[in-house]
């Protein structure tokens, strides 16, 4: 489906429009069928190329939010799906470097708790009281398991570049699946 906006419309209100349209429609096929849809939004262009580009754009954004287990709709300007496709775009070389330095640290048999507090650490900015105080640990405990973290990666984890290199692993890592745990394919 192609939908044209106006100018100047606001991203963040159609987000919120469509977000509020797919609700009802799967309420509604829900209810009737027991079946439910979702889908995505590619960028924002113009012209007939641009369409083109947009549908490309808005089916990548369906493969990552659904590998992400993100709720649809998705938008492929969401930062999240931004981080997931960025991870499918690097070169082999970089997969495999970065499938090396994972190894370890997804084979501790704590690594879905460890996995857990990293992500906490990186949506906190990095900060280590405001994220001692999401996880409810005390603030030694939260240094202990990332000095853990760098000690199985190699990597410090006060280094921004560095942590985004774990932070990219851990986000393709199929949702901490330890069963079923699919390596940057």
């Amino acid at each position: 489906m192609l939908k044209t906006l106006k100018e100047g419309k606001e991203p963040e209100e159609l987000k919120n429009n469509l977000g509020k349209k797919l609700e009802n429609l799967n309420r509604l096929l829900f209810k009737k069928y027991r079946v439910t849809v979702s889908f995505a939004v590619g960028s924002i262009q113009n012209g007939a190329a641009g369409i083109r580009r947009s549908y490309q754009d808005a089916v990548h954004a369906m493969e990552a939010g659904k590998r992400s287990r993100l709720l649809s709709p998705y938008f492929y300007d969401d930062l999240a799906i931004k981080v997931d496709l960025m991870a499918t775009g690097f070169t082999p070389y970089t997969k495999t470097r970065l499938q090396e330095m994972s190894k370890v640290f997804f084979a501790h048999d704590h690594d879905r708790t460890l996995s857990a507090t990293f992500m906490t650490y990186c949506e906190c900015n990095m900060n280590i009281s405001e994220t001692a105080r999401k996880l409810f640990l005390h603030r030694n405990s939260l240094v202990y398991r990332l000095e853990k973290i760098s000690a199985l990666t190699s990597l410090d984890t006060s280094n921004f570049e560095q942590c985004l290199l774990l932070y990219v692993a851990i986000k393709n890592d199929s949702s901490f699946d330890k069963m079923n745990r699919p390596r940057f394919h």
